[in-house]
């Protein structure tokens, strides 16, 4: 549970987080965390705002979870005793701010996708040159330069449709 007060427009953290990913060795959060006493009560989005934490605030302690199997994330719990935040962002809009922030990450791995698609394209057709069936290079096979050229067709549609997607997006921002 963590919950915000404000106070003549500073706001304070009390509460903790749990499985926070790089927890032990960050020096910021951004934290999503509800206001207290504000607004509808009755909605799951209600409140809901985005705060910048520093950690070294004193009153922040963090301490390292053993998660078994994600060692590299450095997971810890990070405890919040009045600890000072800066609002990030429009007040009690952070579940909009954080969907918005998805859209982008989505897009940023598709395209990181359409890379290693490219990559494997490139080496598939390698392949297909430098293999052999009855003297021939697989390459000169009817049916192999069909599916190619149909892998080929569906990757540019999907790198022109990343592209516009970005152009749209920063027409956006």
């Amino acid at each position: 549970d963590l919950t915000v007060t404000e106070s003549t427009g500073k706001y304070l953290l009390t509460g903790h987080k749990r499985f926070v990913a790089n927890g032990t060795s960050s020096d910021y959060y951004i934290v999503a965390a509800k206001l207290s006493n504000t607004g509808n009560q009755r909605s799951c989005l209600a409140n809901l705002s985005m705060f910048l934490v520093d950690a070294t605030n004193q009153g922040l302690t963090r301490d390292h979870l053993d998660c078994g199997v994600w060692k590299s994330a450095d997971v810890s719990e990070v405890y919040f005793e009045t600890s000072p935040a800066r609002l990030c962002g429009r007040k009690n809009y952070g579940f909009l701010e954080i969907m918005n922030g998805m859209v982008y990450e989505r897009i940023a791995a598709g395209v990181m996708a359409l890379g290693g698609t490219d990559y494997c394209l490139a080496l598939g057709m390698n392949q297909l040159k430098s293999r052999y069936l009855d003297q021939h290079p697989l390459i000169n096979k009817d049916v192999l330069r069909h599916q190619i050229a149909d892998l080929y067709s569906e990757y540019h549609v999907l790198h022109d449709f990343a592209y516009n997607l970005c152009k749209i997006g920063r027409a956006h921002v």
